[in-house]
């Protein structure tokens, strides 16, 4: 029986969410304290549309996604998990694992059992795909996972796999390209600065000048900064099977030198991926925000349709 302080949303599975365990904000409202500390801020919670839950690992996405659900109006709900937040670095998780624990606790106080649209921004979508993969071991059903710009994490020492070697010949093969483009009697200085640049990095490295720079860094760094970076440089690569839409930036595709932005090695479900305006912090920024926030109704729509299309082949084979 639903309790009477419990709203039903009318998904497909008539499962309902627990809104009174967020804290319910309007997406034109000043948001105050509270809702920066809440751990879950619900958006258009009476909406009738199955609801978005978005992971943020940052502490300055809120505004963010606030103007997302203004732009997605009032039919579309959307629920967002702040990160974590603690007085030590031992307060906070280090692995992925840790993460998406945390993640899990504050989802299932909401009581939604599914179908589950997921997403986040940088690392947050990162996680978000942790944490489907989590929820499908649960046997509970993914629609989609919205990654914002998220990049597949690298990991030091990472072993070379075809697709990466590719991509070392795609580089020697430009710098031989940019080599040949110089004239003849500049090709001389354009080597000489080549490897002076390699010699000062070297030299650097040598002398320990690196590690200082990484140990001043730590230090300017918050403990919820050092922990999204370990967990990144902890993060251990796995297959991921739930249907995935990824919005890239042009600025993300150039870095990592990938349209798929590294995740086509790793991702065995169904994958989508369009081009978003902006750069990796910009895109947020007008008018590049309405862009993501019409990509993120276009991916709720396409996941739909994905969702209808398997049960359609399903009751065809039986």
């Amino acid at each position: 029986m639903i309790e009477p302080s419990e709203r039903i949303l009318a998904s497909p599975s008539r499962f309902y969410v627990k809104v009174d365990q967020a804290l319910t904000v309007g997406p034109c409202d000043g948001l105050s304290e509270e809702a920066h500390s809440a751990d879950v801020v619900a958006f258009n919670p009476e909406g009738d549309l199955p609801p978005l839950f978005v992971l943020r690992s940052w502490t300055d996405e809120l505004p963010r996604f606030q103007k997302m659900a203004a732009d997605l109006g009032p039919r579309q709900p959307l629920f967002t998990v702040r990160p974590p937040r603690g007085e030590s670095a031992k307060a906070f998780p280090r692995r992925t694992e840790s993460w998406v624990a945390y993640y899990l606790e504050h989802l299932d106080t909401l009581g939604y059992q599914g179908p589950w649209c997921l997403g986040g921004w940088s690392f947050g979508g990162t996680l978000a795909v942790s944490v489907a993969e989590a929820l499908r071991e649960r046997g509970e059903t993914v629609q989609v996972v919205l990654l914002m710009d998220c990049g597949y994490p690298r990991r030091p020492g990472e072993v070379l796999t075809p697709d990466t070697k590719l991509g070392y010949l795609h580089r020697m093969a430009k710098g031989a390209h940019e080599f040949f483009d110089v004239p003849v009697e500049d090709r001389r200085n354009y080597l000489r600065k080549k490897i002076n640049g390699f010699s000062t990095r070297l030299l650097r490295t040598l002398k320990g000048r690196n590690k200082k720079w990484l140990k001043e860094r730590r230090k300017k760094m918050s403990f919820l900064h050092r922990a999204v970076q370990i967990a990144y440089l902890n993060f251990e690569p796995s297959y991921s099977y739930s249907p995935v839409f990824l919005m890239r930036t042009e600025e993300s595709v150039t870095r990592m030198k990938d349209m798929s932005l590294g995740w086509h090695r790793h991702h065995r479900g169904v994958f989508l991926s369009k081009s978003v305006p902006g750069g990796h912090d910009s895109m947020w920024e007008a008018p590049n925000s309405e862009a993501v926030s019409l990509l993120t109704k276009e991916a709720l729509a396409w996941s739909k349709s994905q969702i209808a299309l398997k049960a359609s082949n399903e009751s065809e084979e039986a």
